[in-house]
Order: C-alpha cells, then sequence, then structure tokens
C-alpha cells in the first residue's frame, strides 16, 4: 500500500486506460446505460471513467486512499469508495457486473476476493490480467534477471485464478489472449515490449510497480546500461525474437454467475 502511496503523485504521467482494453472489457461486460458497475481496484479512476463512457453506470474502489483522491479530482460526480477487494462495503448481487484492471496479483486473499465479487454482482466479472505463465516470458528478464523469481511469485497462473473463481461460486470461466500492441497507450510493465525506450526513461519507470518497488535503484543499474548498449546497436531486437508469447502476454478473463 505504501508503494502506492508514493506512487499516486506521478502515476498518470505514464498509466492511463488503453482504448482497446477498455473496450474488449466493455465488450465482455455487455452492459447497458443504467446498469450499476463496479471497477474493482480502481487507482486513479482511468479505466473507471473509460468504461463509464461506453455504458453503465460505474462505481470505483480502491484500497489506497492517495490513488482515489486522483480519481475523485477527476470526476467528482462519480461514487468512489477506500475498501479492499476482501471486504466490500456493499450488498448481495448490488452489481450488474464488476471489473477489475491488473488488480489480480495485489490481492491478499484471491478466494476472498473472487468470493466478494461473487456476493456483489449478479451476472458477470471481467478481469485484465497477467500470469505467471505468461510473464515468465518477457523479454526483459534477459536484462533484469534478478526481478524475475520475486515477480513471478506475486503473480497467480491461468488455472490458480480458474479454480479460485469457481471456488467463489462463478459457473463459468473463459479466458482470451491478449498481445501487446506497438500502439499501447497503458504504460504498465510489458508496454515496451517493442519500445524498450520504455524501460530507460526514469518517469515511465516509476509508473511499473515492478521497479518501483525497489528502495536502491543501483539493483539495475547494469541491466540498463545493457539495454542502453544493446538498444544503441539493435542487438535488442535478438532478444525480443527469442520471447515465445504464443499464449500472449496478457489475459483477459470472464467469469459469469
Amino acid at each position: 500500500m505504501a508503494l502506492y502511496d508514493d506512487a499516486a503523485p506521478r502515476y498518470d504521467l505514464v498509466r492511463r486506460a488503453d482504448p482497446d482494453i477498455a473496450h474488449r472489457l466493455a465488450r465482455l461486460l455487455k452492459l447497458g446505460d443504467d446498469d450499476p458497475a463496479l471497477d474493482l481496484a480502481c487507482g486513479t479512476g482511468n479505466y473507471t471513467l473509460a468504461l463509464n463512457a461506453m455504458g453503465g453506470h460505474w462505481l470505483g474502489v480502491d484500497a489506497n486512499r492517495a490513488m482515489l483522491d486522483r480519481a475523485i479530482a477527476k470526476a467528482p460526480t462519480l461514487d468512489w469508495i477506500n475498501a479492499r477487494a476482501e471486504q466490500l462495503p456493499f450488498a448481495n448481487e448490488h452489481f450488474e457486473s464488476v471489473s477489475t484492471v491488473l488488480s489480480v496479483h495485489h490481492y491478499t486473499d484471491k478466494l476472498a476476493a473472487f468470493t466478494e465479487v461473487r456476493r456483489v454482482t449478479r451476472s458477470r466479472f471481467a478481469t485484465f490480467a497477467c500470469t505467471r505463465e505468461q510473464t515468465a516470458n518477457y523479454w526483459i528478464w534477459h536484462y533484469f534477471p534478478r526481478f524475475k523469481a520475486p515477480y513471478l511469485a506475486t503473480l497467480p497462473s491461468q488455472r490458480e485464478m480458474s479454480v479460485a473463481l469457481r471456488r467463489a461460486g462463478f459457473r463459468r470461466v473463459t479466458w482470451q489472449p491478449y498481445w501487446v500492441s506497438p500502439h499501447l497507450r497503458d504504460g504498465f510493465l510489458y508496454a515496451g515490449k517493442f519500445d524498450p525506450s520504455v524501460y530507460l526513461d526514469p518517469i515511465r519507470r516509476a509508473g511499473m510497480s515492478t521497479f518501483s518497488v525497489l528502495d536502491d535503484p543501483s539493483l539495475f543499474t547494469d541491466g540498463l546500461a545493457a539495454l542502453q548498449h544493446d538498444v544503441d546497436t539493435g542487438a535488442w531486437h535478438r532478444q525480443l525474437a527469442r520471447s515465445n508469447d504464443r499464449d500472449g502476454d496478457y489475459l483477459f478473463g470472464l467469469a459469469e454467475t
């Protein structure tokens, strides 16, 4: 939580709602204009606002007050609630649908969070997530190998999420792969898949929890120097060519009641 206290002032410098991701979530949810919907772990509200413009009446929830204050400043007429995913302050089936973007790996107790989501939703839960299997194939680990194991340890596998969602009471769970595009507008971890300069920019790195969680930037100094050299020579393309994205870089998930 302290990580996002520090990140809140600069978060929106690099993080924003990507139109393609927002539209795909909206298509999964199939909301009518007046359907109540929840954006869980909404952060500064980027995707909440994008989805609200596409249909449904959205409310944002986040456990971090500093991030939520940024969302409130953007859209004071929307409802924003400071709460944890594992303990949502809403009645049963209060929402038609729930959505969340790149938050599942932050849940302290995934089963408890999914159980709460199932309790408060009537129909669908859509998520955009990174899985352990997909993330392990990112070419960036060639330059930052010491981060790989600790970061992967925080991520769920696709199977683990499926099992937890079904245990939480969802009847049908489906997944769709997502490949990062050169035109991606959001600045999450693999945003530099086709543009390694992303990782050489300290402001853009600061929007990625994988880097900003480190108190000592010297831990990745050697990796940045090696990446800069390979960018200058064009050698980084070899790492991209060797990476395996057959199953996508991220996943869209849909859990239905």
